[in-house]
């Protein structure tokens, strides 16, 4: 889990991870919330967190 102190920082993250993983073709997942992001590592494990965080998915699978 990473905690920003701005929406702007964390998306940032978000973009340079999907950036980086997706035309390499690894599958990737983020659970983002208010100032925070989880690296789920998949789609799957982003909705089973989902239910218990909130959150929204950026995923690739």
């Amino acid at each position: 889990m990473s905690i920003y102190t701005s929406t702007t920082d964390r998306d940032s993250s978000i973009t340079a991870g999907t950036a980086l993983l997706g035309p390499a073709g690894i599958e990737y997942g983020y659970l983002t919330g208010a100032n925070w992001v989880v690296n789920c590592g998949s789609k799957a494990v982003c909705v089973d967190m989902k239910a218990a965080l909130g959150g929204k998915i950026t995923a690739e699978s």
